[in-house]
């Protein structure tokens, strides 16, 4: 029993030298705190926000939403990794547009454009994250981008 209570204090004292460890590795802030006076002037010089989430729950709208304000308050758009990213395909479209004409009638005419559309193939869905994750891992080696956001990074 004492050989069990000695174990037991030994995994906690290494928990608790882990959660130290990863305290000094990772800081939870808030945003404003990154993008604002003073937060901006004393913030790290390489910032990496990663977010999860349900599928439909919002992360390539935040991600896009913080790349914003970066922009805003003066920074450098930031590095957006995202798997939906892969499953958006360019595909022609037909739209019907409005024309004045010199004669000031109104005429309507169709046009072909091409968008961007999201569709999900879950058969490369484990290439993509691959392929993803190395994006992601590169870009942290070369240090290119001073801020850099991930966005569905595993689901």
């Amino acid at each position: 029993q004492q050989q069990q209570q000695q174990q037991q204090q030994q995994r906690q004292q290494q928990q608790e030298a882990f959660q130290g460890t990863l305290e000094t590795l990772a800081t939870t802030v808030s945003a404003k705190t990154l993008f604002m006076p003073p937060g901006r002037a004393t913030r790290p010089r390489l910032i990496a926000v990663l977010l999860r989430g349900l599928p439909g729950s919002g992360k390539t709208r935040v991600a896009q939403a913080l790349r914003d304000a970066e922009v805003e308050c003066g920074g450098a758009a930031p590095k957006i990794h995202s798997l939906d990213d892969y499953f958006m395909t360019e595909v022609e479209k037909v739209v019907t547009v409005e024309e004045e004409l010199a004669n000031g009638r109104v005429t309507k005419r169709q046009k072909k454009v091409m968008e961007m559309e999201y569709e999900f193939e879950s058969e490369l869905e484990e290439a993509y994250k691959a392929s993803l994750l190395k994006g992601l891992k590169r870009t942290a080696e070369e240090a290119r981008f001073q801020f850099v956001i991930g966005a569905r990074i595993l689901s």
